[in-house]
């Protein structure tokens, strides 16, 4: 496996404002909108990591099928992290983390967590190893293992 940079412009308050959307039903409709949201997930990420004066251990895995982002836990663990803008993710939406979970499998990789972050009310198990969760929730989590 190889660990590969992906960019980003981390204020999605200028990037809506560069793509002239004025409402949120202009964002949500726009064909850009899952990338907001993910960038968005993205600097909530960063964001808990610069409070502690780190820098977010992120990268993003590209193979038959691809994860958005994989955050390395230390200790050769690692968490899967997908980004879905909906509120009721499916099994559909969970295909990369499948793909991936495979590959950490094969290649003797400790994968802790493969998480669907959107915007759901409450957490809950798309499959036996992946859950949907919301931005707080994977913040909270990530707060939780920095202390």
């Amino acid at each position: 496996m190889r660990k590969a940079p992906k960019i980003y412009v981390l204020d999605t308050g200028l990037a809506v404002h560069l793509l002239g959307f004025r409402t949120m039903e202009d964002c949500l409709l726009s064909p850009y909108a899952g990338n907001i949201w993910e960038t968005f997930v993205l600097n909530q990420i960063v964001r808990c990591f610069a409070s502690r004066g780190l820098k977010a251990p992120l990268f993003y895995w590209r193979g038959s099928a691809e994860v958005d982002m994989i955050l390395d836990l230390g200790g050769d663990m690692l968490a899967a992290i997908e980004c879905k803008l909906t509120e009721r993710p499916d099994s559909g939406d969970a295909r990369g983390l499948t793909v991936f979970a495979a590959v950490c499998a094969k290649e003797k990789l400790s994968l802790r967590d493969s998480l669907v972050v959107c915007r759901t009310a409450s957490r809950h198990s798309l499959s036996k190893t992946v859950s949907a969760v919301s931005v707080s929730d994977i913040v909270e989590g990530i707060l939780r293992d920095m202390t």
